[in-house]
């Protein structure tokens, strides 16, 4: 009885032996020189690309004195470009139909015509200008632009003012979005 106990014992190791190494060596030939790449995109029809580094800005406003804004109404104004990329010409399509247009909007949480700002400093929110020097209006469409070139940057500018409310020193931040339309 003892050497049947033996070996059954015996028996029981050795397949427990087995199934372990079986499974090592599974594991050893699977993860030697093999690999896994998950990809993921998207195809849109869409006139003109936007540039990587035009996707998601972040912008430094630098530290502006309360003293600078009670003076001036504002602090310095700061560029944010939008890079416009491999842009279809109606010319580039056999029928020279296509988007001809674009109007960009910008948009986040606002107040009174201005784009809000979140935190501790109080007082203050934000404006963008175009290039021109017009004042855009969250959520408000653009005057609609032509398509013209296949690479273009848009220019426009944002500046920290006071917005009538009682100034208080401290840390801000705000999220715009903005979009483009094509037509």
């Amino acid at each position: 009885m003892l050497v049947l106990q033996l070996k059954h014992k015996f028996i029981l190791v050795f397949i427990i032996y087995v199934l372990n190494t079986t499974r090592v060596l599974a594991m050893d030939s699977y993860g030697q020189g093999d690999g896994n790449v998950s990809l993921r995109g998207s195809v849109v029809e869409t006139a003109c690309g936007i540039a990587v580094e035009s996707l998601y800005q972040t912008i430094d406003m630098d530290v502006v004195s309360i003293g600078e804004v009670i003076r001036n109404g504002h602090g310095k104004r700061k560029r944010i470009d939008i890079k416009l990329e491999n842009c279809i010409l109606p010319s580039d399509t056999q029928s020279g139909e296509g988007m001809r247009k674009f109007a960009v909007t910008f948009d986040g949480d606002s107040h009174n015509g201005l784009f809000v700002v979140h935190g501790d400093a109080k007082g203050v929110s934000l404006i963008i200008n175009d290039a021109q020097g017009h004042i855009i209006r969250p959520g408000k469409l653009l005057p609609s632009e032509e398509i013209l070139q296949q690479n273009r940057t848009l220019n426009y500018y944002i500046t920290l003012v006071s917005n009538s409310e009682s100034l208080k020193s401290g840390l801000y931040y705000s999220t715009i979005r903005y979009k483009l339309d094509y037509h």
